[in-house]
């Protein structure tokens, strides 16, 4: 690993997959795409300040990756607290690297795992298969609609799809402070119904 060190900026966000017929595939599905969601949510968040404040004619929010790195590996990083038979939790501590980051960037960026909820809770329902049982949010996404449509939309599908496409059905709770989703998952055979 580097030597960066990090800063936690969110309350965490917990996921639990379980299926009858867990394996590794799915959890390496549901990682990966989790992954890559809250990137692109912290950028995109970042990226609309920046914007908000260009046009206030206000002065950026400097955000630097260091070459060396992925933008993954400075942005979100994972801890998975615990595993059994059948069931996978895992809860996401969303950190940033503090040798780049300003006090205004961490203070944006609070909400990633509750606007990761609503990203995935919001485009849930456009793939074939699953059900969203429970969607509960403690207030709006910070996260304007346009963007979410263009940038986030097909990511927050692909987590869904991807993760639908390697199961044998099963169910996804996703929670974070009042933030709360969940997803049944159907097999093959149930989905045809």
């Amino acid at each position: 690993m580097n030597n960066l060190k990090y800063k936690e900026i969110d309350s965490p966000l917990s996921v639990n997959l379980s299926s009858d017929d867990l394996d590794m595939l799915q959890i390496g599905v549901l990682g990966s795409q989790m992954h890559k969601l809250l990137k692109q949510m912290a950028l995109v968040t970042l990226e609309e300040e920046n914007a908000n404040l260009e046009k206030q004619e206000k002065e950026l929010i400097q955000y630097h990756i260091p070459q060396t790195l992925g933008r993954e590996d400075v942005l979100v990083r994972a801890k998975i607290s615990s595993l059994r038979q059948g069931s996978i939790e895992i809860d996401i501590a969303a950190m940033v690297a503090l040798v780049f980051s300003q006090a205004n960037a961490i203070s944006l960026l609070q909400n990633l795992s509750a606007n990761a909820i609503w990203a995935i809770g919001e485009y849930a329902t456009k793939v074939t298969g699953v059900n969203v049982i429970s969607r509960k949010t403690g207030r709006d996404s910070e996260v304007k609609k346009t963007v979410s449509r263009r940038r986030l939309g097909p990511m927050a599908t692909k987590v869904i799809k991807e993760l639908k496409d390697t199961a044998n059905g099963g169910r996804l709770e996703l929670r974070s402070g009042e933030d709360e989703l969940i997803i049944e998952i159907y097999s093959g055979k149930k989905s045809e119904r």
